[in-house]
């Protein structure tokens, strides 16, 4: 009986089913290109972290391996057989695609992401310009860790700035797949060996139809996310400019569908903040005059972002889901009902600029 007993116990222990650390390669990033040598096929790169026990300041360890083939699993597959270690992708926190593959239909690349159990919801995604692999080999100087650049830049632990409008895997696919909001993707390119993200691209039925400039992605995003680090330069006719950094940025606005007249969308947005630059010496009792001006500006510059997004019929505020969830009735018959009004609402925008100082210079 109790040799029976210790055979049952030891059935009951179970070994490791896991690899040890150094036998495996850590994908930090995932970028996607279209093979210009077979239409069908994507080219898939891998950004591999290398272990070291020494890491120096300055250096940054990663390979990139690509691999084209019809589908990601096939690519990923092939490229297991030219590595000494097992791919580990619990630790991808990115993924680019290049311009040629957002111009088409992006769910059949989208796809094994959202399936995969060991790829993160929460990687940060974005378009590589013009491929993802020229994003993928930069190391910049200040790298210390494998991709640390672009995961400090998209993630606001590093620097935080308006022009940078980044977006998690699951908010995407959400965006994408929803009726009433258009997605949008931030936009990576290189520029003097470094990262340049400054503009955003907006993606209507599955694909980018359209890209933003550097002035509209940073209004925009600052009105679409809680980000507050937000810059207005504004220029009068007489030759006076000053420039205002925005500390609390708010934003509200209401639907109105009144029945015997033109449906609108009221938008009013509150702005605080300093002068931080300014062509002459300003004093406290120029304050109400300097909100007035840059109320106006502001106003302006936004209601041209709107109407131009209009035009395109893009909504990437998501003013078609605010519809739908303050209005009754059959989902199928609200998106069609929007979708009819969006193209001639007319937008009512009141901004209230309070700079609340000029500085430190009297």
């Amino acid at each position: 009986m109790k040799y029976i007993l210790v055979f049952i116990c030891c059935l009951l222990f179970t070994g490791c089913g896991f690899k040890d650390i150094d036998k495996r390669f850590f994908v930090v990033a995932v970028g996607i290109d279209k093979d210009k040598e077979k239409e069908e096929n994507y080219l898939i790169h891998l950004k591999l972290a290398i272990t070291t026990t020494e890491q120096k300041m300055g250096e940054s360890n990663s390979i990139v391996v690509s691999e084209s083939a019809e589908t990601i699993t096939e690519a990923v597959r092939i490229i297991k057989s030219r590595v000494d270690k097992e791919l580990d992708f619990g630790h991808a926190k990115m993924i680019l695609y290049g311009e040629d593959v957002v111009k088409e239909d992006i769910r059949n690349v989208l796809d094994w992401f959202l399936r995969r159990r060991d790829i993160q919801q929460i990687a940060w995604i974005g378009i590589g310009k013009p491929t993802a692999k020229d994003i993928l080999e930069l190391q910049p100087k200040s790298e210390n860790i494998p991709g640390n650049a672009l995961f400090l830049g998209f993630g606001y632990s590093g620097t935080e700035t308006p022009y940078v409008a980044s977006n998690y895997l699951f908010n995407f696919r959400r965006s994408l797949y929803e009726r009433g909001i258009s997605a949008y993707l931030p936009i990576v390119s290189v520029k003097d060996d470094l990262f340049n993200i400054n503009t955003m691209a907006l993606f209507e039925d599955f694909t980018m139809k359209h890209v933003l400039s550097k002035d509209e992605t940073r209004i925009l995003y600052a009105l679409m996310s809680d980000i507050s680090k937000v810059d207005i330069d504004i220029e009068e006719e007489e030759g006076f400019k000053f420039i205002l950094t925005l500390d609390h940025v708010n934003k509200e606005y209401q639907i109105v569908t009144p029945v015997d007249r033109q449906p609108f969308i009221d938008m009013r947005i509150s702005l605080e903040g300093i002068v931080e630059e300014a062509t002459k010496e300003l004093t406290r009792d120029e304050i109400e005059k300097l909100n007035k001006i840059a109320s106006n500006v502001a106003e302006e510059r936004v209601l041209s972002l709107l109407k131009k997004l209009q035009g395109k019929k893009l909504d990437p505020f998501g003013f078609g889901l605010r519809y739908r969830a303050t209005h009754r009735g059959e989902e199928s018959e609200k998106i069609e009902k929007w979708l009819s009004i969006y193209p001639n609402i007319d937008f009512r925008v009141s901004v209230d600029v309070n700079v609340e100082g000029t500085g430190v210079i009297e």
